[in-house]
């Protein structure tokens, strides 16, 4: 039974330290040698396991009840971007933004399959988002059992980021750019794995289009199928680069025809360029300071997890340089697909050292953090087992190779404990703030026009176009326009008054400079009176207590 055991849990893990052929046909009789065979290939089962990470993903999402969450921030800019492709009208022709547009249109297609069956647009993307949680979960379980060899490392790597509550809020609360992102940028590392360059040279630029540091995964693919470009003649980076070029080459062709190249060029890539990046970059140390104050927030404290991520991105790192030397590997290019495993985190991080902002900036990084979590767990065990010092005093310690066997199981229990302590305080609900609204939108009238500034929950209520494409102007936005567009700054507010909207809400002016801030509240100061909300309300949501209605005339 002993033997039986071994071979369960090494097939589990997928190192294969033993195979069934060696198992003595004595050990146990035949009736219950094949019920654990039956157990080892149920266990062994990539589809059950699959299977499994996603179920396990998408209940941990409903137990965060998505469809109860606020409608805030980043979130409900990009819901109100999908509510304006909903309606016909182009992002940065329409509505200004710096992200690539593949998300939003992803939630717009939501928006619409929901309203075709009398769902709440903001429900239909939030559902789509869960789903995308949980195909996540299985890729990532799919990518660590491909590069790790390891399928304890692969279950662990899929299940992890269910532990962090943060992690779930920016997952379900709308429309979240970097999880598209980074689940086509998993389907690209599936096709290098599997040795489909054209494919993995679609789905890369699939990913850029959702949010532009998503195109590291296009350079890694050519990396990759050119071996680090010194081959050329088999043309498997060209056809990356063919894949690559079919949904760039559409996204261009659609603006062009809208006449709206010019304006998603100024914004995706101009002004990011040469404005928002020099508004958000950092010095190195404040840069390395800010990235791990951030992730021992969102890990609630838990520094342990991310220091253990980085020892095993280190172990694999060193196994892959010297797997490269040996001779068993060397002039061979079947295992050259591994180093895409620590590529793509290796160049996020030095992109985020010139543009790390918040919490949702961790979303590429936590598949990865899980997976080398699980790696570093499996190698040491396995380590530990094979010391010398294990063989001659303490042959029974062999088992501690198994011990990560019990992680998953362990990874399930904590994130049921931090999904009902959570839950013990949820805060304000959806359906609170649609009350709080409901109080501002019976103020309008079916003509009368609202703007916004920076807050955009209140026309994701409203389902309402602003009477201004610019939704905001920090973070360099307000530069951008001051320098390229004819009448700067001032005629886009002389327009908006142009057009007297009765209601306005106007927050984060303290990211603009101060002659356009000042310039702003002048402006709302001299036409309009403040409108209070619940106390409550206001504390929660800071923004809310600048809501305006136009003074009579």
């Amino acid at each position: 039974m002993e033997v039986y055991a071994s071979i369960m849990v090494s097939r589990f893990i997928g190192e294969g330290y033993m195979r069934p052929q060696a198992v003595p046909s004595v050990c146990l009789n035949q009736t219950t040698a094949s019920k654990y065979q039956q157990l080892l290939n149920y266990l062994g089962n990539h589809r059950i396991l699959i299977i499994l990470a996603f179920a396990a993903s998408i209940t941990v999402m409903f137990f965060y009840r998505p469809f109860q969450q606020m409608e805030l921030g980043d979130q409900a800019l990009y819901d109100y971007c999908a509510q304006v492709i909903v309606r016909g009208l182009l992002p940065y022709r329409d509505v200004v933004d710096g992200k690539a547009p593949g998300s939003m249109y992803l939630s717009a297609l939501a928006m619409t399959a929901g309203k075709s069956v009398g769902m709440r647009d903001i429900f239909a993307v939030r559902l789509l988002n869960v789903l995308f949680v949980g195909l996540l979960s299985s890729l990532t379980y799919v990518i660590g059992s491909h590069y790790l060899r390891s399928r304890t490392a692969a279950l662990i790597g899929s299940l992890f980021p269910l532990m962090f509550p943060a992690y779930a809020m920016m997952m379900i609360a709308g429309t979240q750019p970097k999880l598209s992102m980074i689940l086509f940028g998993m389907f690209t590392l599936l096709f290098i794995a599997r040795d489909k360059p054209f494919w993995a040279g679609l789905f890369s630029m699939l990913a850029c289009l959702c949010w532009q540091p998503g195109l590291m995964f296009t350079g890694v693919a050519v990396l990759i199928f050119s071996k680090y470009l010194t081959t050329w003649r088999d043309r498997r980076a060209l056809r990356v680069v063919i894949g690559a070029s079919i949904p760039f080459g559409v996204t261009l062709l659609y603006f062009y025809v809208n006449a709206a190249l010019a304006d998603l060029w100024n914004w995706t890539i101009v002004f990011n360029y040469s404005f928002y990046a020099a508004k958000v970059s950092r010095p190195l140390d404040r840069a390395l300071s800010h990235i791990w104050d951030v992730t021992e927030i969102t890990c609630k404290g838990h520094v342990l997890y991310p220091l253990i991520g980085s020892a095993g991105l280190l172990v694999f790192l060193v196994s892959r340089v010297q797997q490269k030397f040996t001779n068993s590997e060397r002039g061979k290019s079947s295992e050259l697909f591994r180093d895409a495993l620590f590529l793509i985190p290796v160049i996020y991080l030095a992109f985020s050292l010139a543009h790390f902002l918040g919490d949702d900036d961790l979303i590429p990084l936590f598949p990865f953090l899980g997976l080398f979590v699980g790696w570093f767990l499996v190698a040491m065990a396995r380590s530990l087992a094979e010391s010398r010092v294990a063989k001659l005093l303490l042959p029974r310690l062999r088992w501690v190779r198994f011990a990560p066997v019990s992680v998953p199981l362990l990874l399930l229990i904590s994130t049921y404990a931090q999904v009902k302590e959570h839950n013990r305080d949820p805060g304000i609900s959806l359906r609170y703030q649609d009350a709080e609204l409901r109080l501002v939108s019976d103020l309008l009238g079916a003509n009368d026009k609202v703007y916004v500034h920076r807050c955009l929950e209140l026309l994701v209520f409203l389902n309402r176009t602003n009477v201004s494409k610019y939704v905001m102007f920090d973070r360099g936005k307000g530069d951008f326009i001051e320098a390229k567009m004819p009448g700067g700054l001032q005629a886009v507010m002389d327009d908006i008054e142009a057009q007297s909207p009765k209601l306005l809400l106007i927050s984060h002016l303290g990211q603009l400079s101060p002659s356009h801030r000042a310039a702003i509240r002048q402006w709302v100061e001299g036409n309009y009176e403040s409108l209070s909300l619940d106390p409550k309300y206001e504390q929660l949501v800071p923004e809310l207590d600048h809501v305006y209605i136009r003074k009579p005339p």
